[in-house]
């Protein structure tokens, strides 16, 4: 590993990309891209464009299959032949939580689902709920 500073711990190890992709819930219907906005403080959740992997192409908008059970894809910027590990985390409702199902490198798509407190599948509430999942991934074969 490189040292920043005397501190190699705080270094990526090498051969590995990080990002993240961001939606935000829309009840019944499939969630949307966070807006984006610069503004801290936002009635909504909200992510930073920059920030956010989520593929931008109108054809790949993320889809929902049925009640917290979700597919999204990540930008054709990211090319990696294999994701490690997605930790996903929901943001704004309290108790609601997801599991990253299946991703499939390929076609670029994270396939997860969204659970209530009780443990049963559920929706995610139109405007007040994000969900952020943090892809960690090998950027080579070796």
């Amino acid at each position: 590993m490189r040292s920043h500073g005397g501190q190699p711990a705080l270094d990526w190890p090498t051969c590995m990309q990080y990002f993240r992709i961001a939606v935000v819930g829309a009840g019944a219907a499939a969630p949307v891209k966070p807006a984006g906005l610069a503004a801290s403080l936002n009635a909504t959740p909200d992510f930073p464009i920059r920030a956010n992997a989520l593929s931008p192409a109108v054809s790949e908008i993320p889809t929902r299959s049925g009640v917290g059970t979700y597919a999204l894809q990540y930008g054709a910027d990211f090319i990696v032949p294999k994701i490690l590990n997605t930790p996903i985390e929901v943001y704004g409702v309290a108790g609601m939580w997801g599991s990253v199902t299946s991703v499939f490198t390929a076609t670029r798509t994270i396939n997860f689902t969204i659970y209530n407190a009780g443990g049963a599948l559920a929706d995610l509430p139109a405007g007040t709920s994000i969900v952020v999942i943090s892809c960690e991934c090998q950027d080579s074969t070796a």
